[in-house]
Protein backbone atom coordinates (compact mmCIF):
# COMPACT_ATOMS: atom_id res chain seq x y z
CA UNK A 1 0.00 0.00 0.00
CA UNK A 2 1.72 2.75 1.29
CA UNK A 3 5.33 2.10 0.37
CA UNK A 4 6.54 5.70 0.38
CA UNK A 5 5.80 6.06 4.37
CA UNK A 6 8.67 4.42 5.80
CA UNK A 7 10.91 4.86 8.58
CA UNK A 8 12.70 7.59 6.87
CA UNK A 9 9.69 9.67 6.38
CA UNK A 10 7.59 8.70 9.38
CA UNK A 11 10.66 9.95 11.67
CA UNK A 12 10.74 13.09 9.49
CA UNK A 13 6.91 14.30 10.13
CA UNK A 14 7.23 13.35 13.87
CA UNK A 15 10.12 16.07 13.99
CA UNK A 16 7.51 18.86 14.27
CA UNK A 17 5.13 17.46 16.92
CA UNK A 18 8.08 16.70 18.41
CA UNK A 19 9.24 20.56 18.61
CA UNK A 20 5.74 21.80 19.13
CA UNK A 21 5.76 20.01 22.58
CA UNK A 22 8.58 21.09 23.59
CA UNK A 23 8.10 24.62 22.82
CA UNK A 24 4.91 24.88 24.22
CA UNK A 25 6.44 22.34 27.29
CA UNK A 26 9.25 24.52 27.92
CA UNK A 27 6.95 27.66 28.02
CA UNK A 28 4.79 25.82 31.03
CA UNK A 29 7.39 25.12 32.69
CA UNK A 30 8.97 28.48 32.09
CA UNK A 31 5.55 30.31 33.35
CA UNK A 32 5.48 28.07 36.44
CA UNK A 33 9.28 28.77 37.58
CA UNK A 34 8.49 32.74 37.28
CA UNK A 35 4.73 31.75 39.20
CA UNK A 36 2.78 33.38 36.50
CA UNK A 37 -0.62 32.15 34.29
CA UNK A 38 -0.87 31.47 30.67
CA UNK A 39 -4.29 31.78 28.98
CA UNK A 40 -4.23 27.99 26.97
CA UNK A 41 -5.50 30.31 23.93
CA UNK A 42 -2.51 31.66 24.04
CA UNK A 43 -0.63 28.08 23.46
CA UNK A 44 -2.96 27.68 21.08
CA UNK A 45 -2.13 30.34 18.70
CA UNK A 46 1.60 29.44 19.50
CA UNK A 47 0.80 25.02 18.18
CA UNK A 48 -1.08 27.11 15.08
CA UNK A 49 2.18 29.41 14.15
CA UNK A 50 4.32 26.04 14.68
CA UNK A 51 1.85 23.93 12.55
CA UNK A 52 2.24 26.53 9.81
CA UNK A 53 4.66 26.19 6.98
CA UNK A 54 4.82 30.30 6.21
CA UNK A 55 5.21 31.04 9.95
CA UNK A 56 8.32 32.44 11.48
CA UNK A 57 8.49 29.87 13.86
CA UNK A 58 6.93 26.92 11.82
CA UNK A 59 8.16 23.49 13.00
CA UNK A 60 8.46 22.61 9.53
CA UNK A 61 10.81 24.64 7.73
CA UNK A 62 14.01 21.92 7.80
CA UNK A 63 11.40 19.35 7.24
CA UNK A 64 10.64 20.31 4.28
CA UNK A 65 13.07 20.69 2.55
CA UNK A 66 14.36 16.87 3.86
CA UNK A 67 10.93 15.34 2.84
CA UNK A 68 11.95 16.48 -0.68
CA UNK A 69 15.12 14.03 -0.33
CA UNK A 70 12.29 11.82 -0.64
CA UNK A 71 10.27 13.35 -3.59
CA UNK A 72 7.37 14.55 -0.90
CA UNK A 73 6.63 18.35 -0.80
CA UNK A 74 4.81 19.58 1.73
CA UNK A 75 2.99 23.08 2.53
CA UNK A 76 0.27 23.81 5.15
CA UNK A 77 -2.45 26.04 4.56
CA UNK A 78 -3.60 27.79 7.92
CA UNK A 79 -7.25 29.92 8.19
CA UNK A 80 -7.96 31.63 11.32
CA UNK A 81 -11.66 31.90 12.26
CA UNK A 82 -13.28 35.55 12.78
CA UNK A 83 -17.29 34.27 12.94
CA UNK A 84 -18.57 33.27 16.08
CA UNK A 85 -19.15 29.55 15.80
CA UNK A 86 -21.42 27.71 18.41
CA UNK A 87 -18.16 26.74 20.79
CA UNK A 88 -17.11 22.88 20.53
CA UNK A 89 -13.31 22.74 18.26
CA UNK A 90 -10.73 24.84 18.40
CA UNK A 91 -8.63 23.23 15.61
CA UNK A 92 -9.77 21.43 12.52
CA UNK A 93 -7.04 19.54 11.25
CA UNK A 94 -7.15 18.26 7.54
CA UNK A 95 -4.45 16.12 5.75
CA UNK A 96 -4.60 15.56 2.26
CA UNK A 97 -1.76 13.87 0.33
CA UNK A 98 -1.68 12.89 -3.50
CA UNK A 99 0.93 9.88 -4.01
CA UNK A 100 2.04 8.54 -7.44
CA UNK A 101 3.96 5.59 -7.02
CA UNK A 102 4.60 3.22 -10.49
CA UNK A 103 1.13 2.85 -11.61
CA UNK A 104 -1.13 3.53 -8.34
CA UNK A 105 -1.84 6.75 -7.10
CA UNK A 106 -2.58 7.86 -3.07
CA UNK A 107 -4.94 10.39 -2.85
CA UNK A 108 -7.19 11.12 -0.33
CA UNK A 109 -8.77 14.37 2.17
CA UNK A 110 -9.74 13.49 5.60
CA UNK A 111 -10.24 15.67 8.87
CA UNK A 112 -9.71 15.59 12.71
CA UNK A 113 -11.63 18.08 15.39
CA UNK A 114 -9.34 19.14 18.02
CA UNK A 115 -9.89 21.03 21.58
CA UNK A 116 -7.17 22.59 23.66
CA UNK A 117 -7.02 22.63 27.04
CA UNK A 118 -4.00 23.27 29.59
CA UNK A 119 -2.88 22.11 32.89
CA UNK A 120 -2.56 24.36 35.53
CA UNK A 121 0.11 24.68 38.01
CA UNK A 122 -1.22 22.45 40.63
CA UNK A 123 -1.88 19.17 37.95
CA UNK A 124 -5.62 20.23 37.06
CA UNK A 125 -7.48 21.30 33.55
CA UNK A 126 -10.61 23.72 35.63
CA UNK A 127 -12.90 23.11 32.53
CA UNK A 128 -11.92 19.79 31.06
CA UNK A 129 -15.74 19.15 31.25
CA UNK A 130 -16.76 22.38 29.90
CA UNK A 131 -20.67 22.94 29.07
CA UNK A 132 -21.59 25.43 26.37
CA UNK A 133 -24.65 27.21 27.80
CA UNK A 134 -26.15 27.82 24.31
CA UNK A 135 -26.83 23.70 24.03
CA UNK A 136 -26.62 22.83 27.13
CA UNK A 137 -24.05 19.94 25.84
CA UNK A 138 -20.28 19.23 26.61
CA UNK A 139 -17.38 20.12 24.43
CA UNK A 140 -16.86 16.63 23.76
CA UNK A 141 -20.40 15.90 22.62
CA UNK A 142 -20.46 18.68 20.35
CA UNK A 143 -17.35 17.47 18.64
CA UNK A 144 -18.97 14.03 18.77
CA UNK A 145 -22.08 14.84 16.63
CA UNK A 146 -20.03 15.55 14.09
CA UNK A 147 -17.18 12.69 13.94
CA UNK A 148 -16.02 10.24 16.53
CA UNK A 149 -12.31 11.43 15.10
CA UNK A 150 -12.59 14.43 17.75
CA UNK A 151 -9.74 14.87 20.56
CA UNK A 152 -8.07 16.88 22.74
CA UNK A 153 -4.70 18.54 23.25
CA UNK A 154 -3.71 18.73 26.27
CA UNK A 155 -0.96 21.58 26.95
CA UNK A 156 1.44 19.92 30.05
CA UNK A 157 4.23 21.37 32.12
CA UNK A 158 6.61 18.32 31.72
CA UNK A 159 7.76 18.79 35.28
CA UNK A 160 4.31 17.76 36.31
CA UNK A 161 5.58 14.48 34.94
CA UNK A 162 8.14 12.04 35.68
CA UNK A 163 9.55 9.58 32.76
CA UNK A 164 11.04 6.24 33.45
CA UNK A 165 11.21 3.43 31.12
CA UNK A 166 11.57 -0.73 32.02
CA UNK A 167 12.36 -1.95 28.62
CA UNK A 168 14.91 -0.33 26.16
CA UNK A 169 12.03 0.94 22.95
CA UNK A 170 9.57 1.56 25.74
CA UNK A 171 9.27 5.24 28.05
CA UNK A 172 6.82 6.03 30.75
CA UNK A 173 5.03 8.90 31.65
CA UNK A 174 3.88 8.49 35.06
CA UNK A 175 2.50 11.56 37.49
CA UNK A 176 1.50 9.02 40.78
CA UNK A 177 2.81 5.61 41.31
CA UNK A 178 0.11 3.08 39.68
CA UNK A 179 -0.85 5.62 37.00
CA UNK A 180 1.44 5.42 34.03
CA UNK A 181 1.59 5.80 29.91
CA UNK A 182 3.95 4.30 27.50
CA UNK A 183 5.34 6.92 25.52
CA UNK A 184 6.89 4.60 22.58
CA UNK A 185 10.23 5.07 22.48
CA UNK A 186 10.75 3.38 19.12
CA UNK A 187 13.76 4.71 17.87
CA UNK A 188 13.07 8.27 18.24
CA UNK A 189 15.39 9.40 21.30
CA UNK A 190 18.82 8.53 22.42
CA UNK A 191 19.51 6.51 25.25
CA UNK A 192 22.59 4.59 27.14
CA UNK A 193 21.56 1.26 28.20
CA UNK A 194 21.03 1.22 31.96
CA UNK A 195 20.67 5.02 32.62
CA UNK A 196 17.89 5.95 34.47
CA UNK A 197 16.08 8.24 33.09
CA UNK A 198 16.53 7.88 29.39
CA UNK A 199 15.34 10.94 28.27
CA UNK A 200 16.99 14.34 28.80
CA UNK A 201 15.17 17.63 29.62
CA UNK A 202 14.46 18.38 26.68
CA UNK A 203 13.23 15.47 25.26
CA UNK A 204 11.04 14.76 28.16
CA UNK A 205 8.89 18.05 27.30
CA UNK A 206 9.06 16.94 23.62
CA UNK A 207 7.43 13.53 24.74
CA UNK A 208 4.74 15.55 27.03
CA UNK A 209 4.15 19.05 26.59
CA UNK A 210 1.30 17.92 24.63
CA UNK A 211 -0.64 15.05 24.97
CA UNK A 212 -3.53 13.53 23.37
CA UNK A 213 -6.75 12.23 24.66
CA UNK A 214 -9.80 10.99 22.53
CA UNK A 215 -13.21 13.17 23.06
CA UNK A 216 -14.81 9.93 23.66
CA UNK A 217 -12.84 8.99 26.85
CA UNK A 218 -14.00 12.59 27.43
CA UNK A 219 -17.69 12.31 27.04
CA UNK A 220 -17.06 8.73 28.65
CA UNK A 221 -17.23 10.34 32.08
CA UNK A 222 -19.99 12.01 33.87
CA UNK A 223 -18.62 14.19 36.77
CA UNK A 224 -20.31 16.68 39.10
CA UNK A 225 -17.41 18.70 38.71
CA UNK A 226 -15.35 20.72 35.51
CA UNK A 227 -12.57 19.83 36.57
CA UNK A 228 -9.74 17.24 35.76
CA UNK A 229 -6.25 15.62 37.70
CA UNK A 230 -3.71 15.15 35.40
CA UNK A 231 -3.41 11.65 37.20
CA UNK A 232 -7.03 10.71 36.08
CA UNK A 233 -6.59 11.71 32.10
CA UNK A 234 -2.99 10.37 31.74
CA UNK A 235 -3.93 6.97 31.66
CA UNK A 236 -6.34 7.79 28.17
CA UNK A 237 -3.13 10.18 27.12
CA UNK A 238 -0.47 9.36 24.01
CA UNK A 239 2.20 11.50 22.82
CA UNK A 240 1.63 14.21 20.02
CA UNK A 241 4.06 12.61 17.51
CA UNK A 242 2.83 9.06 18.27
CA UNK A 243 -0.71 10.35 17.48
CA UNK A 244 0.01 12.44 13.79
CA UNK A 245 2.72 10.04 12.57
CA UNK A 246 1.81 6.68 13.73
CA UNK A 247 -1.83 6.93 13.52
CA UNK A 248 -3.07 10.13 11.77
CA UNK A 249 -0.58 10.50 8.84
CA UNK A 250 -1.04 6.52 7.79
CA UNK A 251 -5.07 7.08 8.07
CA UNK A 252 -6.05 5.10 11.58
CA UNK A 253 -7.84 8.19 12.53
CA UNK A 254 -9.65 10.66 10.20
CA UNK A 255 -12.61 11.89 8.45
CA UNK A 256 -13.47 11.93 5.21
CA UNK A 257 -16.71 13.15 5.13
CA UNK A 258 -18.45 16.09 3.76
CA UNK A 259 -19.71 17.40 6.67
CA UNK A 260 -16.50 17.00 8.89
CA UNK A 261 -14.19 18.33 6.14
CA UNK A 262 -16.88 21.31 5.96
CA UNK A 263 -16.51 21.91 10.05
CA UNK A 264 -12.57 21.37 9.58
CA UNK A 265 -12.12 23.94 6.89
CA UNK A 266 -14.74 26.03 8.28
CA UNK A 267 -16.84 26.42 5.09
CA UNK A 268 -19.06 29.46 4.79
CA UNK A 269 -22.67 29.15 6.59
CA UNK A 270 -22.02 26.17 9.01
CA UNK A 271 -23.09 27.01 12.62
CA UNK A 272 -20.07 25.14 14.04
CA UNK A 273 -16.98 25.08 13.09
CA UNK A 274 -13.46 26.02 14.36
CA UNK A 275 -11.30 28.59 15.77
CA UNK A 276 -8.32 27.76 13.60
CA UNK A 277 -8.18 25.37 10.34
CA UNK A 278 -5.07 23.81 9.64
CA UNK A 279 -4.51 21.82 5.95
CA UNK A 280 -1.50 19.76 5.94
CA UNK A 281 -0.71 19.31 1.86
CA UNK A 282 1.77 16.23 1.04
CA UNK A 283 2.31 14.63 -1.95
CA UNK A 284 4.70 14.06 -5.36
CA UNK A 285 2.77 15.46 -7.88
Amino acid sequence: MDTWLTNDVKELLFKPCLEASGYIGNRLDNRLKMAQSIDERALTEDFVDLFDSSSSISAWSKVSQLLRDHQIYLNTNVKKSTVEHKTGADIGLIIQRGIYQKNTKSKTRYAVLIQCKKIDENGHVNDFFHKVNSSGKTQSSLMLDITPNSFYFIFTPPSLIKTYHSIEPIAFASTSPGCSSPLWNMGCFGFESGTFPFLNSQQKAEVTGILVIPALAVEAHENTSNKASLENILSNSMPLWYWFGELLIPGFIGDNTKETLAVASNQQGIEFGVKYSIEINYGNG
